[in-house]
């Protein structure tokens, strides 16, 4: 499900309790990237986030896992200490786990420090493993 304002800003995408994602009545630019990211298409999103959403603490962890690029993983303990203390890794966590924009906020691409999975309440491992395939990386932790 994706949520927009009126002026096209992301409130929200989250994964809707459907089998099927269905296209949505006002498709937006945002659902436009989606389509074209899941078809292997698009590798960095033009969306512009709502500043509302979130604790001031998960809209900064937020931005840092925006900035690890497609096809390239980061541990939640390397997040914790981009953003200052190596010991706000199991924040980093709660916030990923607390993520409004997956996908467009990739926190698919955080992974725990050994190397596995961590988890990913956007959809469950198997999402996870198969969005890190998508973005080409082959032997994604189990």
């Amino acid at each position: 499900m994706i949520e927009t304002n009126d002026s096209g800003v992301l409130q929200k995408i989250c994964w809707a309790k459907r089998k099927v994602w269905q296209k949505p009545d006002k498709p937006s630019g945002v659902y436009s990237q989606l389509v074209e990211y899941l078809l292997g298409r698009r590798k960095e999103f033009e969306v512009t986030l709502s500043e509302d959403m979130g604790t001031e603490f998960q809209r900064r962890v937020w931005n840092e896992i925006g900035r690890i690029c497609y096809g390239q993983t980061r541990s939640y303990q390397e997040v914790a200490i981009s953003l200052g203390n190596k010991k706000w890794t199991r924040a980093v966590g709660m916030a990923c786990s607390r993520n409004l924009f997956l996908i467009v906020v990739p926190c698919h691409r955080v992974v725990a420090a050994s190397g596995k999975m961590g988890g990913y309440i956007g959809g469950g491992n198997r999402v996870k493993k198969w969005l890190l395939n998508l973005e080409g990386i082959p032997k994604s932790p189990e």
